[in-house]
């Protein structure tokens, strides 16, 4: 049975290769992978908002993507955004 893996070589692994060669000190090991660990939290967020703006562009490139949906699944209980064709000339103005 393998196990999956994130493409990247674990913590043991790493450290006993590491050791084995003898040209990293087991220290600086646990300050490079201290390191990985919060630049992967960084890697995790710019990863998961590229798919979100991928299926957006792609939604409104194949005229899929409904607006106004994605504003009541985004914004629960507030009234939907005026359509993009709405005179917006008079807003705020004093009638």
């Amino acid at each position: 049975m393998t196990m999956p893996t994130t493409g990247r070589p674990t913590p043991i692994v790493l450290a006993s290769t590491v050791t084995a060669v003898g040209h990293i000190p087991l220290a600086a090991l646990s300050l490079i992978v201290g390191i990985d660990r919060l630049l992967n939290e960084g890697r995790v967020f710019i990863n998961v908002l590229g798919n979100a703006v991928a299926t957006i562009v792609i939604g409104k490139w194949e005229n899929d993507f409904d607006a106004a949906q994605a504003h009541a699944v985004l914004h629960p209980g507030s009234t939907p955004p005026p359509s993009a064709d709405a005179d917006t000339a008079k807003v705020g103005a004093d009638t």
